[in-house]
């Protein structure tokens, strides 16, 4: 069975599937019990874009390096999809450090509230930067707007909605039929010998 529009079940096989019809809240919780979080949103855009490879979509290596079905779960025309696939069912879509599904299948919360616009200046607040243990920093917008950050398109959304520089604003309190999300873990700086 299947959780569709965040309510109603069907008949589905529910293995293998993406976790989806999840609010902002819900997904943070999960990582935090998982021993995990969310990522940034700009940890998502590096994972996905190669780093500085700066990709248009997350298995691309140039700007002609286009989308198809064989890459990513979207919608190619009309009526739009009603389901996603299993996790992992495109791997030719696989990015450059092997995620699987960053475009497509479910729009991803990620740790950010939404800003419009992103700028330079992000970096430039101490309330937005995020100093690792490793000494690096990470942007990470923590000045509330009412929206979180929604990355990577989904299984209803048409081929423009997939790049890696693509980005939503969502109510972190709604739990959407679309909307699902990934955890990540920090690596492990105090390993005793």
């Amino acid at each position: 069975h299947e959780l569709s529009l965040c309510g109603a079940w069907r008949d589905m096989p529910e293995h293998d599937l993406p976790v989806r019809c999840v609010n902002w809240y819900v997904a943070m919780r999960f990582c935090i019990w998982d021993k995990a979080r969310l990522p940034t949103e700009a940890e998502w855009a590096f994972a996905a874009a190669g780093g500085s490879d700066e990709r248009v979509f997350p298995w691309s290596s140039s700007d002609t390096d286009g989308i198809d079905e064989t890459r990513a779960c979207y919608s190619a025309d009309q009526p739009q999809r009603t389901v996603p696939d299993p996790v992992g069912s495109r791997p030719a879509g696989h990015g450059k450090y092997g995620h699987e599904d960053l475009a497509g299948n479910v729009w991803e919360w990620v740790a950010d509230w939404y800003r419009e616009r992103i700028s330079n200046e992000l970096c430039n607040g101490s309330s937005r930067v995020r100093r690792k243990r490793d000494g690096t920093t990470d942007c990470l917008e923590l000045n509330p707007s009412g929206q979180r950050v929604q990355k990577g398109g989904s299984f209803r959304n048409f081929p423009s909605d997939l790049t890696t520089f693509t980005r939503g604003g969502g109510d972190p309190a709604r739990a959407g039929e679309t909307s699902g999300f990934r955890c990540v873990r920090d690596p492990q700086q105090d390993i005793a010998p």
